[in-house]
């Protein structure tokens, strides 16, 4: 028996992988976050990396899981380009808090998002090169 996406097509292996692989991730960041914030306060009353490290980790570990499931989602061809919109929309995310009325915008967030973009690109572009040199060693 064959799994139908929602508008009748049938589901190869390859999609149900796919979108099983997604749920999984999603899943993992739910139960990754359930438990960081079980313990973030504690880690947040510290005053030095720890405390920086705790407030910033849920916007690295969605730069982390944006990335997997851009992958998974879309694929890796337009990886740069999905990935580069996904954090800017995380930055206006975290700059449009000013302006809320909670007012939890953190400078720091801003940071540790972009080096985590940047850390993305990097290892998208360096696995990228490394895939084609293989490719090429293999051809000869």
């Amino acid at each position: 028996m064959e799994a139908r996406a929602c508008f009748g097509q049938a589901l190869g292996e390859n999609d149900m992988i796919r979108y099983l692989s997604i749920i999984f991730v999603l899943l993992l960041s739910y139960i990754l976050m359930g438990y960081f914030d079980a313990y973030r306060a504690e880690y947040q009353s510290n005053k030095g990396m720890g405390g920086l490290i705790a407030g910033s980790f849920p916007n690295a570990l969605s730069v982390i899981l944006g990335c997997l499931l851009i992958i998974l989602a879309f694929g890796a061809e337009k990886f740069p380009q999905n990935v580069s919109l996904y954090t800017l929309g995380l930055i206006c995310y975290e700059v449009l808090q000013i302006y809320s009325s909670s007012q939890t915008f953190d400078e720091w967030d801003v940071l540790i998002t972009l080096v985590f973009y940047v850390g993305a690109l990097f290892f998208y572009f360096a696995i990228t090169r490394l895939s084609r040199e293989v490719s090429n060693q293999s051809e000869r």
